[in-house]
């Protein structure tokens, strides 16, 4: 088994008006109130999560999505600004939470966030619950529809595996998937797949995570309510923070996605901050800080694979994240820096608010933020951010040369990467050698030891 360098431009359209209008869109887009609602947000969960995190015991929190990850972010730069007009038990939640090591290249400058969960009381959690799937570019006969909700309900029950003790976990069937499969076997990335499988068991969690129909967290949290179910275990519905795009005015209400999240809003499982406009949402890592890779032959292979008798579909797929991207490419670097950049802009937006709400120099720390902005809105038209020209997708040093077949980009710049049949055969067979998971057309197989 060889490696091959796996190249892949971003082809993403994302909101182009055209040349002569980019400017004047990027300014919108950027605004100094989408810009102070979005660092708002950003304060407003650091008040709200650690309140209840406490208050219901929870010890986990689960980023379930890319677009969450500049919230966190900016959530971790807010708290230790609480630390005195909050109390004592901010101060603590704060000192004592602690990122897996692969995100802590993304927390603010001179944070104190601890880059281990190991012996820390708040554990954060990144699960790459990414479903912007394009399959009909892949299969022309295939639905991204059912491929979607398969693969959010695919890592909700990898999630499940993290309420398991580390040995019993890594036996886990979607665990090792996750794990062995794709980190391992496809990705070669051990020390990552090493992570999870050290990461401490989950008692009762929450979520951070990012609306715009509502579509995603209807079935992310369903899939958690089917799971508590099954496994007799209420503490598997997380509670869900939720940052909701366009002041909730885009949530479905006519399929519903509004009455559930209401509805569990309602019963206390779900707190909404509705902002002016989830700025970042679907740009890819430059305002993400996170790229998402999704592998298109495995899932549609895992759909004639059994488990308890039921389709056994995996969503494969993973993050990689800014610091990675830096690493791989000059270019990648970049992209990184200018996902720094951004959020420099949110953190001086969070240093306004936070004087508006607890007192200070608004003015100052306003002109602060506005001349953070203009900087950022120079480099924004420079670069085209939005444009064909926006950041690249990091190359992807996979296993199994010369088995990649016509990679493409969605629009949001998830990367899909399909292999051949040799390959996908191959990634299978390692599937079914996973103790009671076996091909639909042959019940027998030989399991590892």
């Amino acid at each position: 088994m060889g490696k091959v360098i796996v190249t892949m431009r971003a082809l993403a359209k994302i909101q182009m008006l055209g040349g002569e209008k980019m400017p004047n869109y990027v300014d919108e887009a950027f605004s100094e109130d989408n810009l102070l609602s979005y660092s708002g947000a950003c304060l407003s969960l650091a008040i709200d999560v650690p309140e209840k995190v406490v208050r219901k015991s929870l010890d986990t929190l689960v980023i379930p999505s890319r677009g969450a990850v500049p919230f966190f972010l900016g959530m971790t730069y807010a708290l230790d600004k609480l630390r005195g007009p909050m109390g004592a038990e901010y101060a603590d939640f704060y000192d004592n939470l602690g990122v897996q090591p692969m995100l802590t290249p993304l927390l603010p400058e001179n944070s104190r966030v601890a880059n281990s969960v190991n012996g820390r009381k708040y554990k954060v959690l990144m699960i790459p619950f990414t479903a912007d799937l394009n399959l009909e570019k892949f299969d022309e006969n295939e639905d991204a529809a059912e491929y979607t909700s398969k693969t959010r309900n695919y890592w909700a029950n990898v999630t499940a595996a993290f309420f398991k003790g580390r040995n019993e976990r890594k036996r886990d069937p979607y665990f090792r998937t996750f794990a062995d499969v794709v980190l391992k076997q496809i990705e070669g990335r051990d020390v990552a797949a090493e992570v999870y499988e050290s990461f401490p068991p989950i008692k009762r969690f929450c979520t951070i995570d990012t609306v715009i129909s509502g579509r995603a967290s209807n079935e992310i949290l369903r899939s958690f309510d089917i799971l508590a179910q099954e496994h007799g275990n209420e503490h598997m519905m997380p509670h869900a923070f939720l940052v909701v795009d366009k002041n909730g005015d885009k949530l479905r209400k006519n399929l519903g996605f509004y009455e559930y999240l209401r509805m569990k809003e309602n019963i206390g499982q779900v707190n909404m901050f509705p902002i002016a406009n989830i700025l970042s949402e679907d740009k890819g890592a430059s305002l993400l800080g996170v790229s998402a890779v999704v592998y298109p032959s495995v899932m549609r292979a895992s759909k004639k694979l059994e488990y308890n008798g039921q389709e056994f579909f995996v969503g494969a797929g993973s993050w990689f994240l800014g610091s990675e991207l830096g690493e791989v490419k000059e270019e990648h670097g970049e992209t990184f820096s200018r996902f720094k950049r951004f959020m420099d802009v949110v953190y001086r937006g969070i240093d306004a608010k936070f004087v508006d709400n607890f007192g200070g120099d608004y003015e100052r720390a306003k002109q602060v933020f506005n001349e953070a902005r203009e900087g950022f809105l120079e480099e924004a038209h420079a670069t085209r951010i939005f444009c064909l020209n926006a950041p690249n997708v990091p190359e992807l040093n996979l296993n199994f040369a010369d088995a990649v077949r016509g990679s493409y980009d969605t629009h949001s710049q998830v990367v899909h990467v399909p292999f051949n049949d040799s390959a996908t055969r191959q990634i299978t067979d390692t599937i079914c050698n996973i103790p009671g998971v076996h091909s639909q057309k042959r019940k027998s197989r030989r399991s590892f030891s």
